[in-house]
């Protein structure tokens, strides 16, 4: 009996001071720093510790589950060559590419994006590195290289400007400037409060001392050959090439302005034949 009271203590002693010595992870030592492998005391997961500054995987992880995260509210980055690439805000999960403060749910900081697939790409940016870093730009890929003769660019301050072809297949209000440096189609109607043509010479060179106007007599025998006033085009032309809204306009003032020569000649003709 006393054998067997004697062994009972032994085991109770050896089970007591190994459960008051157990530890909740195990530890790996090494001359350049430990790993510590175990869940913490108090949480309901599986920690991985080092006294080292990153971990380093000679190898591909796979995670059965698919998920990868940070902890807490802490940001999580994603790094190549010792440079953070892109960071997710644990905050509000905002995203950013280029920027460890993303301020909205995605940010591209100074950089390009490309959109597209295997038979058209388009970038997309900001001119960061010049002074032009306040405009948007858009441009194709034509030929294997960005076409910059083809991009679309918005303005910080509104303006957009287009270098190619803009077509709008339904109504379209433009509240500001509008600037067209080559060829503006309107299949329909334009309704406007005023447009403006710039288009010199105006036609004042009427009025010049030097200016030959065409007697009487020479525009009737012209209009009864040709059926339209000298310099415009006949009626055939027009409807075929159309004509610019800049040139109709001066050639329509020279011709008031030449029957105004012409109003004032006959009523000095009409003023002689009366003294007479």
């Amino acid at each position: 009996m006393k054998k067997h009271l004697s062994l009972f203590l032994t085991l109770f002693c050896f089970c007591y001071l190994n459960s008051s010595q157990a530890q909740n992870f195990n530890q790996f030592d090494t001359d350049n720093g430990y790993i510590r492998l175990g869940p913490k005391s108090g949480n309901s997961f599986a920690q991985i510790e080092t006294n080292k500054s990153i971990f380093y995987f000679n190898r591909a992880i796979q995670i059965n589950s698919g998920r990868i995260g940070s902890y807490g509210n802490q940001n999580f980055s994603l790094r190549t060559g010792h440079n953070t690439r892109m960071t997710i805000k644990g905050s509000n999960g905002f995203v950013g590419i280029g920027t460890t403060n993303p301020e909205e749910k995605l940010e591209l900081y100074n950089g390009w994006m490309v959109i597209g697939g295997q038979h058209k790409k388009f970038i997309i940016g900001t001119s960061y590195w010049n002074s032009n870093a306040h405009k948007l730009t858009f441009a194709p890929k034509n030929d294997g290289e960005w076409d910059w003769s083809k991009r679309m660019s918005f303005y910080d301050d509104g303006s957009l400007t287009l270098n190619g072809d803009l077509r709008v297949f339904a109504n379209a209000s433009v509240h500001g400037n509008f600037t067209v440096f080559n060829i503006l189609r309107v299949n329909e109607t334009i309704f406007a409060k005023e447009i403006r043509v710039q288009l010199p010479p105006f036609p004042d060179y009427v009025f010049s001392s030097d200016y030959e106007l065409t007697s009487l007599q020479d525009l009737e025998i012209f209009i009864n050959k040709n059926g339209h006033l000298p310099k415009l085009p006949s009626a055939e032309e027009v409807e075929e090439n159309g004509m610019g809204v800049g040139e109709l306009q001066i050639l329509q003032m020279e011709k008031i302005e030449e029957l105004t020569l012409y109003v004032i000649q006959l009523k000095k003709e009409i003023e002689e034949l009366k003294v007479k």
